[in-house]
């Protein structure tokens, strides 16, 4: 193993430092932690500490514990009593697949992701509202939200026959009604053949189409401009 020592210099051209950097933009977590009374007040989630935790689980508690670090963190350390690993920026993909019955526990390392999955939490649907004779007119009238959850039911066959090829002509139109996840989607049943035929060309302009309705999962893919 070699090492080269650099010698650094300051820049005389730098600003002089004369006050801390404001932590909650630069690293996406406060400074100390912990948010103002007014923000706390307005977010749909309650922030708990370690220690806090703990004692949870001490007092019987048993929350559903989703990991929401990247899986190569995950095999330096884990938790034993994680109930999944799914990356921050999928939740709202998984969403419908978690419990609730169950508080919650949503852990990162430093915090700032398990926020951001927080936030990214779709509202919990009113009941009825997975009937697809609900979601069907819904879908028609515009709403891509439930275009998107009808096709899931066509691609998978929950609660309607299976049909891969409406799923897809449904996600589709959830996409042109604008809703970022049905785009997501579509490009990959474009890149996997599900419900049409492959094409990287197709898959290709729908993770675009996903990228510029914000999609972090499509950024996240490395092809968004």
């Amino acid at each position: 193993m070699n090492f080269r020592l650099l010698k650094l210099r300051k820049d005389p051209n730098s600003p002089p430092v004369t006050k801390r950097i404001d932590y909650r933009q630069f690293c996406g977590v406060s400074a100390n932690g912990h948010e103002t009374a007014e923000v706390a007040e307005q977010d749909p989630f309650e922030r708990v500490d370690g220690s806090s935790v703990k004692a949870k689980f001490d007092g019987g508690s048993a929350p559903y514990v989703h990991d929401v670090r990247r899986p190569a963190e995950s095999e330096i350390v884990q938790f034993e009593f994680a109930d999944r690993l799914q990356p921050h920026t999928e939740v709202a993909a998984i969403a419908n697949e978690l419990p609730r019955d169950r508080d919650i526990l949503i852990h990162c390392k430093m915090g700032g992701r398990s926020e951001t999955a927080a936030r990214r939490w779709p509202k919990p649907k009113p009941a009825g509202s997975d009937n697809p004779d609900l979601l069907l007119p819904a879908c028609k009238s515009g709403d891509g939200e439930q275009c998107h959850t009808l096709a899931l039911k066509y691609v998978r066959g929950g609660g309607v026959p299976k049909n891969p090829e409406k799923g897809f002509q449904l996600m589709q139109q959830g996409c042109s009604h604008g809703y970022a996840q049905a785009c997501f989607v579509t490009s990959q049943m474009w890149q996997r053949g599900i419900g049409t035929n492959r094409s990287a060309s197709k898959a290709s302009e729908y993770l675009k189409k996903a990228c510029d309705l914000g999609h972090q999962g499509a950024m996240d893919a490395g092809e968004c401009e």
